[in-house]
């Protein structure tokens, strides 16, 4: 990790991103390079399943196209999975591809995902705002993941409740 950064640090040691994962996708986000973005990812082994496709998500979703598509061409090229957590998705989706038909088992892949991030979302902002979790529950049901994406990046620059009322705001509308 080189020296502070008004826009924050930059996480390109592997070692430090698996130290503070957290720390690591924020400094993806504030610097989406492909070096940055490629350390946070390595640091993701220790986490739930639920935090890693979150976090690889919010991530891939914060690069430029250019940057996201060398990424993912770079990894996914003649790449063998590591951890257990690849190795699992991988299979998966190629076994449900195999049995379900490769456009069915995507589009369920994906409403799955969507779900989750949701129901992360909904787990976050509850933690930071007790008393919304219906209201909002119910706000972010038939979201499109585009807009729940943009909400997680917005969360991840919050700090306070403001904060949190604000990125909610921004994506959302104003809440009667």
């Amino acid at each position: 990790m080189s020296g502070p950064c008004p826009s924050g640090p930059r996480v390109t040691d592997p070692a430090r991103a698996r130290e503070a994962p957290q720390l690591a996708v924020l400094s993806a986000l504030a610097h989406p390079e492909a070096e940055i973005a490629a350390a946070a990812i390595a640091g993701f082994d220790g986490l739930s399943e639920a935090d890693q496709k979150l976090y690889w998500d919010v991530i891939l979703n914060g690069l430029p196209a250019l940057v996201r598509q060398a990424l993912e061409a770079r990894m996914i090229k003649g790449y063998q999975y590591q951890s257990d957590f690849a190795r699992k998705y991988y299979w998966q989706g190629h076994d449900e591809g195999l049995s379900k038909g490769r456009e069915e088992g995507l589009i369920q892949g994906h409403e799955e995902a969507r779900e989750e991030l949701r129901r992360e979302i909904v787990a976050l902002v509850s933690a930071r705002l007790p008393g919304v979790r219906d209201e909002l529950d119910g706000q972010l049901r038939d979201q499109p993941e585009a807009a729940l994406v943009r909400i997680a990046v917005e969360l991840a620059r919050t700090t306070d409740e403001d904060g949190v009322r604000a990125a909610l705001d921004r994506v959302l509308g104003p809440r009667a």
